[in-house]
């Protein structure tokens, strides 16, 4: 037995609504077939029946048997009616209207569009500038031999003996003032030296103003701080103190990194 086939097997959504009503509507002729053939049982054994009559009277047996089949029939299409009942419902309230994936795109103003309309919803930034594959690097140190360095105060820390520097041209050191191209920068140092007028300030200047500062009483400093500028900058680290410091003995005294950030 070959199994059912629509008319047409590209059925949009607005069709498949129509053909569930129309098999509705077929299986209620259908039924309205058996209720004609239940009746039409009934006059038959009872000698009603246009154009038929039983070959003998029926007994009172056989009437009510035929009552029963009859009954037992209608019982079976009532419900079968019930349930054509609730499908048509749900085929009249069924939406018409096609579901489709979205289609999501940026708009020229850099907003998410869905179906070409704006959600008014930031997609993305303005690109940032392009920053600097390698950043410069310079690390140097000074070591002095022989009897403590003395720096008197307000002057500048030298640093003279470089052991690693790149960055074509983007640092440059001249004995402890340092040249910088436009940029951000993070400097490092550590000194090892001796205060002789109490706790002293050891100050990194950039261009002239205070960049960081640490104030010490031992021997031994680290600092750290960043300068940044869009001109050039022109770096320096110096001990501020109402007398001197001096370099303790030892290799090395004084050290220092800078490496451009930006």
């Amino acid at each position: 037995m070959s199994l059912p086939r629509f008319p047409n097997e590209n059925l949009t959504r607005e069709d498949a609504i129509n053909q569930i009503l129309s098999s509705i509507a077929m299986e209620k002729v259908g039924l309205s077939h058996i209720i004609n053939a239940e009746g039409e049982k009934i006059q038959y054994i009872l000698g009603t029946l246009e154009g038929s009559t039983p070959p003998a009277p029926p007994t009172i047996e056989q009437v009510l048997s035929v009552n029963e089949s009859v009954k037992t029939m209608l019982e079976t299409v009532s419900s079968n009616q019930l349930l054509l009942k609730g499908k048509m419902a749900d085929a009249l309230s069924a939406t018409t209207l096609e579901s489709k994936e979205p289609v999501i795109t940026i708009g020229t103003d850099g907003t998410w569009e869905v179906d070409g309309v704006s959600t008014g919803v930031i997609a993305r930034g303005p690109a940032g500038p392009q920053g600097k594959m390698n950043a410069s690097f310079w690390f140097g140190f000074s070591s002095f031999t022989g009897d403590q360095l003395t720096i008197n105060a307000n002057t500048v820390i030298p640093i003279n003996e470089v052991i690693t520097e790149s960055g074509e041209g983007d640092i440059v050191n001249d004995n402890g003032t340092f040249t910088l191209v436009p940029g951000s920068y993070l400097v490092s140092w550590s000194l090892s030296l001796q205060s002789f007028s109490g706790p002293t300030n050891i100050q990194m200047y950039a261009n002239g103003k205070i960049a960081a500062s640490t104030i010490i009483a031992g021997i031994n400093l680290n600092g750290r701080g960043i300068v940044s500028s869009e001109e050039v900058i022109t770096m320096t680290l110096q001990a501020y103190s109402s007398g001197y410091v001096r370099l303790n003995t030892g290799t090395p005294q004084i050290d220092m990194t800078i490496i451009r950030i930006a």
